[in-house]
């Protein structure tokens, strides 16, 4: 089954991309705050075009099968 996404990224989805782009500065230090705006502007526009862009799963067969476990335990 698919990952869940929240409808937002995480913190650690901004933290992960503000450390890329230190490391693609070579560890360059004093540019913390630019480097988090910056990583929490491309995060939040990365994340708003795959919300768009991600098909809607109809896949019947694995909703029958989790439904029909779920009876069994009930």
């Amino acid at each position: 089954m698919g990952e869940i996404r929240s409808s937002e990224p995480t913190r650690t989805d901004i933290e992960r991309r503000a450390y890329q782009l230190y490391l693609q500065r070579e560890k360059a230090e004093g540019r913390a705050v630019e480097d988090w705006i910056q990583a929490e502007k491309e995060v939040k526009e990365d994340f708003a075009r795959n919300q768009r862009l991600e098909p809607v799963s109809h896949d019947h067969t694995s909703l029958h099968a989790t439904a029909h476990k779920y009876a069994r335990t009930v």
